[in-house]
């Protein structure tokens, strides 16, 4: 889930936007990560499923299309309440493109709350929201392993990272028989529920160390 209007003084315009142990892998790669470029994606012939087990919930995880974005950490925020956050710990928010250059990013005011993220910015931004959304993201992560998890855990707002994995659709129940569902947007141009992206993480690739 992603984007949400609300209206605002004319100084600003303000989005909000929602929807959230072991030895890490080595994630640091010598050459610097391409920012200047969207995700991309790719639509899987046949959906590939993954069983999972929590504390309450137990359920599937239906990877639907191999996804890459390469981006700058605009927001990492961890969660630990929602039966979501049992499978994703954390919500990366990311941009790319123009946003990113000569960190134009920088322009806008940035944070994250409740499986949303927010942006905010001011006359002196020179863009309107046609530039922010189609490049910038906010992330769901499911760690395919846990050392992966910290991994994501200790991204730093400004870092260049490349994620890799898959697209993904969460279904999953309780003892008591309630149903909960999680679907990842396939766009990068949609708005409001369910325009945020769902990655089962594969890979992790930061620059910059």
């Amino acid at each position: 889930m992603k984007k949400r209007v609300f209206p605002l003084p004319v100084y600003f315009v303000f989005l909000l936007i929602l929807f959230a142990c072991g030895t890490k892998p080595e994630s640091t790669a010598a050459e610097l990560v391409d920012v200047s470029q969207p995700p991309v994606q790719e639509m899987l012939a046949t959906p590939k499923v993954i069983k999972f087990s929590g504390k309450e919930y137990q359920g599937t995880i239906t990877l639907k299309a191999t996804y890459v974005v390469r981006g700058i950490v605009v927001g990492r925020e961890k969660y630990s309440s929602g039966w979501q956050s049992a499978i994703s710990p954390y919500d990366i928010a990311l941009c790319w493109g123009t946003l990113a250059q000569n960190n134009l990013y920088k322009k806008l005011s940035w944070s994250q709350s409740g499986r949303w993220y927010y942006w905010r910015y001011g006359s002196d931004f020179g863009y309107d929201n046609s530039l922010v959304i189609p490049n910038s993201s906010n992330n769901h992560i499911i760690p395919s392993k846990p050392a992966l998890a910290g991994v994501i855990g200790d991204l730093s707002v400004g870092k260049k990272v490349e994620i890799e994995g898959f697209l993904a659709d969460v279904r999953a129940g309780n003892k008591e028989g309630r149903k909960v569902w999680w679907n990842s947007s396939t766009s990068r141009e949609d708005t409001a529920d369910g325009s945020c992206e769902i990655i089962y993480v594969t890979g992790v690739t930061v620059d910059g160390r």
